[in-house]
């Protein structure tokens, strides 16, 4: 067989402070956070002197390593929003319907779409951008092809009958800005119950240069209702069983109780990463590095088989009574070995954590 030739994969998470229904002051944060990338961008475009073409944009990371500052940016669950709403009518104006770029800032007033933003960031970084929003979909626009990981006699529950369905989405875009899916929160929290419907199932997306993708949203990576066997690992099982290279977690994780005081926080400084918290997420990996506890028939793994990722990008700061965890980080998982912190940010910290992964060619 060919020798692998080793490439590189830059992927980066945005970690940020929402401030409650202040798109414009969270895109503001954003823009700040990525000013450097922005500009790097800018420089690499003027000394390029054209414009990208969009069959570039598929052009697999290694072979355009020069050419762009990041190959994957993602922002957390909610980021340009705030997460905690009080129910559908608190949340209702902030709603945003998918739809051709060209026709995003149609649907909302200038400068207040969290898709608009991102597919000029995707534009403008030349990478896939993934953004946590609220998503407005036609009561007949459901999706049925996903897998729904619920147990089976809960599966029929249906969201609330209105015209539309809200729903905890978060949103992929290509280099060139398009839109490529929407993925939809599977398993809601107490705060989403509120105002969103059930995602119908977890998905997997094939993304050129970066393999088997599955875009989850924060509690799809906890058991079901915190009620199903903590064994069963749905998310991860799914992934396994899919080969996902790369898992992306667009979150609002809250900082466990026994660190939101500020004699933790003195302890900790800002800097520091929930270490509990990346460890519990870590476990809820379970199958990817440890295949005889997975419930997923996964096929092929052996000590040699390529690692694969998961990306937290998590939210910072208090909203209402909800302090989150921060730690937005990066793991390396591989059959058979302890999973492998990469990099993470603290808990309180607003920042951008960026990453280089191998990509194994054959």
């Amino acid at each position: 067989s060919a020798a692998a030739r080793h490439t590189t994969m830059r992927i980066a998470s945005v970690q940020l402070d929402s401030k409650h229904a202040n798109v414009e002051t969270n895109i503001a944060t954003v823009k700040r956070l990525l000013a450097s990338l922005m500009s790097q961008a800018s420089n690499t475009q003027q000394r390029d002197g054209r414009r990208h073409s969009d069959a570039h944009a598929h052009t697999p990371p290694n072979e355009r390593r020069t050419e762009r500052p990041v190959d994957l940016l993602v922002l957390p669950e909610l980021a340009l929003t705030g997460y905690v709403f009080r129910d559908h009518a608190d949340i209702e104006p902030l709603l945003e319907v998918p739809g051709p770029v060209t026709t995003l800032h149609h649907q909302m007033p200038q400068g207040r779409s969290s898709l608009e933003f991102a597919a000029d960031l995707a534009r403008t970084l030349h990478c896939y951008v993934v953004v946590g929003f609220p998503e407005r979909v036609n009561a007949d626009e459901a999706a049925t092809r996903p897998y729904d990981a619920r147990p089976t006699n809960v599966r029929d529950e249906g969201p609330p009958p209105r015209s539309f369905h809200a729903y905890n989405s978060a949103a992929l875009f290509d280099a060139t800005g398009k839109l490529l899916h929407v993925f939809r929160k599977h398993f809601l929290y107490e705060d989403d119950k509120r105002w969103a419907s059930q995602g119908p199932g977890f998905e997997t997306i094939q993304l050129p240069g970066l393999g088997t993708v599955c875009v989850a949203i924060c509690m799809d990576l906890n058991p079901f209702e915190f009620e199903t066997s903590f064994e069963a690992c749905e998310l991860a099982s799914f992934c396994v069983e899919q080969d996902v290279d790369l898992l992306i977690v667009p979150m609002a994780w809250l900082l466990p109780s026994d660190e939101t005081s500020d004699a933790a926080s003195a302890v900790s400084g800002p800097a520091k990463p929930s270490l509990s918290t990346i460890n519990y997420w870590a476990l809820r990996c379970l199958p990817f590095f440890d295949p005889t506890q997975s419930n997923a028939k996964a096929s092929g793994q052996s000590s040699d088989a390529k690692p694969k990722y998961l990306l937290t990008a998590n939210r910072t700061g208090t909203e209402g009574k909800s302090t989150f965890a921060g730690s937005s980080c990066v793991l390396q998982m591989k059959p058979n070995e302890r999973p492998l912190l990469l990099e993470s940010l603290g808990t309180r910290e607003e920042g951008l954590l960026i990453v280089d992964l191998p990509i194994d060619k054959t």
